[in-house]
């Protein structure tokens, strides 16, 4: 469990390989497995989405920041899965993880400051700004021409009206 002082009005918590801290409105998710590439864990995965429902039944954030600790922003997921049964929830995690990034009411940024491989990638383009610093590379199963805000200057201008205001 890694823990990171924060300001007086937050209070870090983590989990084996994320950070969560929240400042004032704005709460973070740093990826801290860079031993691994930074490769998202099944606990890693419970603890966010954790934090992405308590925030939408209490909301006190505004803006969701999900960075990467070391030089590569995140190789992948992890694949403990062995069995079909596995499998699945492996699967219905992710799935349930990636619904409530895209729903939530937060501003979501990705600060994308290195490679972003398979699930690294989607995991940053399902952000309302993926925003890449530095040369990276970033591969999918999916022509990058799909994601030009990915690469572009500008951010993207997927954000929704709700969010806003």
């Amino acid at each position: 469990m890694t823990m990171r002082k924060s300001s007086p009005s937050s209070a870090p918590t983590g989990g084996s390989g994320i950070v969560i801290e929240r400042s004032s409105d704005i709460l973070t998710f740093t990826l801290d497995n860079s031993g691994h590439g930074n490769e998202v864990t099944g606990a890693m995965f419970d603890v966010m989405l954790s934090e992405l429902r308590k925030e939408a039944l209490k909301p006190l954030a505004r803006v969701l920041r999900l960075r990467a600790c070391g030089n590569v922003f995140c190789a992948g997921r992890e694949r403990a899965a062995s069995t079909g049964p596995a499998v699945r929830r492996e699967a219905a995690r992710i799935l349930k993880f990636k619904a409530a990034l895209r729903s939530t009411p937060l501003i979501s940024i990705a600060e994308v400051q290195g490679n972003a491989f398979g699930f690294g990638f989607g995991l940053a383009i399902l952000c309302d700004f993926p925003l890449v610093a530095g040369p990276i590379s970033a591969n999918t199963l999916f022509p990058v021409s799909l994601f030009p805000s990915f690469y572009s200057v500008s951010p993207s201008t997927r954000i929704a009206r709700s969010k806003l205001v």
